[in-house]
């Protein structure tokens, strides 16, 4: 019996060594049988909101060039599932970016611009590199839908950023045909 025992012990350490052995092996492939994936752009819109101690709220610096603090509600109000589209807006020496909402998205920012008149919307991307771009100060009712700002962010950036929302918004639709 005791033969048993220590012979069932050597066969599951020999096995054990083996499977390690094996599963170290490098799975690595050339790029050219690498499934490339598009590039995705995560934006997310918050309100200026007083912090309340809770950890709901917080505080972000926003523009890099003359950074400014504001107080946020940490839960966004809009992302990027909510875009329909977006472009890069040029002008004779600056840019801008456009933002197209879909029909929630059209919904919930004009209830949020018309409720929220005088505080800021701030606006974060992660697009390879995470930062807050901006946050506009809300001034009026925004009822078409759309959102334009300028980002603190280079005009390859913002084109960029541009793709990964427009794949995003692509895929959420997909998504939605029935």
């Amino acid at each position: 019996m005791k033969w048993i025992k220590s012979t069932t012990k050597i066969l599951l350490i020999a096995f054990s060594i083996a499977c390690l052995t094996v599963g170290c092996k490098s799975t690595d492939q050339p790029d050219k049988q690498k499934k490339k994936g598009k590039e995705a752009t995560i934006m997310r819109f918050h309100l200026e909101a007083n912090l309340d101690g809770t950890a709901r709220t917080g505080s972000i610096t926003v523009c890099r060039s003359s950074p400014i603090v504001i107080n946020i509600d940490l839960v966004p109000v809009l992302n990027e599932g909510d875009v329909d589209n977006s472009e890069v807006l040029n002008s004779d020496d600056s840019f801008s970016l456009k933002i197209q909402f879909n029909d929630r998205g059209k919904r919930i920012l004009e209830m949020v611009s018309t409720a929220n008149k005088g505080k800021h919307l701030a606006i974060y991307s992660q697009f390879g590199d995470a930062r807050w771009l901006a946050a506009p100060l809300i001034t009026q009712n925004i009822t078409n839908g759309v959102l334009i700002f300028t980002p603190d962010c280079s005009l390859d950036e913002a084109r960029r950023i541009v793709r990964g929302l427009n794949n995003v918004a692509e895929a959420v639709k997909k998504q939605n045909k029935f």
